[in-house]
């Protein structure tokens, strides 16, 4: 589940990304997020959190309607420490784009940093 939310947060964050720079202001410099981090993203993930219920929303629609299966997830383990990452096979995480880009479309993404704008100014 984690994967899933884990990795439509990163279709819309994309998104969010490049509408900030087209609105030319500094995508690391947030202020609900700490921006101290060198390339952290902080303004993009402050911008995320309005949209994020319905994200989330729509992932939770999408587990409840699908049986999955053992192949639908990839397990990394790492070498040395045997930490194990779970990650989305190829055609699951071809779904969770669509359903990412259904629920959060390129307009909500613009709408939501022009009213970021409004907040900021």
């Amino acid at each position: 589940m984690q994967a899933m939310l884990n990795f439509s947060t990163a279709i819309v964050t994309a998104r969010l990304t490049r509408a900030i720079v087209a609105t030319g202001l500094d995508p690391c410099f947030g202020f609900l997020h700490d921006g101290r981090k060198p390339g952290r993203l902080s303004l993009v993930w402050d911008a995320v959190e309005p949209l994020r219920p319905k994200l989330v929303r729509a992932v939770f629609g999408y587990v409840a309607a699908h049986e999955f299966e053992r192949r639908d997830f990839l397990v990394f383990v790492h070498k040395i420490t045997a930490e194990r990452t779970v990650r989305l096979a190829p055609p699951l995480a071809k779904e969770i784009v669509e359903v990412a880009v259904k629920a959060v479309s390129v307009r909500e993404c613009v709408k939501t940093v022009n009213w970021l704008v409004s907040v900021i100014k």
